[in-house]
């Protein structure tokens, strides 16, 4: 069975995201560990790949996080054994930071809250389509690692993809499911404040909008990481 390992960052989630459930539904062995609330980094012998999910942490505390640099160095194997990893939202931050990119809150003081399309850059088979449209939630952004590809930008934070290897770093959320993005909101109701992100009833109709497409489309490149399809 395909093992995948998934470092999760909220103690008690809503539901499994939908890369999860598609992972389990390919029939993937997918294990949650909980790194952030005192559980063991997990070993990569005998994993077929990485994800590394969102949180609330900030990759700016890091040195202060021992659990945070640890899942790094996982990230940095991940990448020398060739592994298959993807990196969303604060896992991609993290990943930038592990290849010496910089990652700061945006420099005037601006976060996303809402859901935002984001364009593709010119890269060799690029994954990410025009028009893809995504729940995101971000008060820090991250720079490009030396080495890797810039894969898609959009306002307020121009870095929202990148490649390195067979690792992907995303900004946005194709994963979030509608349960997933009512429990960011209960639990972060202060972004709304922010300039650059949505009202509510603007996020929410774009949610309905928008993301299932932008789930479909995860479903597609995971199967293409994975080896699944």
């Amino acid at each position: 069975m395909t093992l995948i390992h998934v470092l999760e960052h909220e103690t008690a989630p809503a539901e499994p995201d939908v890369a999860q459930q598609h992972l389990a539904a390919r029939g993937a062995e997918v294990r949650v560990h909980h790194c952030f609330d005192g559980a063991p980094v997990p070993s990569l012998d005998g994993a077929a790949g990485l994800i590394v999910l969102g949180g609330a942490q900030m990759v700016t505390d890091a040195d202060e996080t021992p659990w945070m640099r640890a899942e790094q160095d996982l990230q940095r194997q991940a990448l020398a054994a060739g592994l298959p990893s993807l990196n969303i939202c604060l896992g991609a931050q993290r990943l930038a930071d592990a290849l010496g990119a910089e990652v700061a809150p945006h420099p005037e003081g601006k976060a996303a809250r809402g859901v935002y399309e984001v364009s593709p850059l010119e890269a060799p088979e690029n994954p990410v389509p025009r028009g893809l449209t995504s729940l995101a939630g971000n008060l820090q952004g991250f720079g490009i690692p030396q080495g890797a590809e810039a894969l898609a930008t959009r306002e307020i934070w121009p870095n929202q993809a990148f490649r390195v290897g067979r690792a992907i770093g995303l900004q946005f959320h194709p994963e979030a499911t509608a349960p997933i993005m009512a429990e960011w909101l209960r639990q972060a109701p202060q972004m709304f404040d922010y300039e650059g992100a949505q009202d509510r009833a603007t996020l929410e109709a774009r949610f309905a909008e928008h993301q299932p497409s932008a789930q479909a489309w995860l479903r597609r490149l995971l199967d293409g990481m994975f080896g699944f399809g």
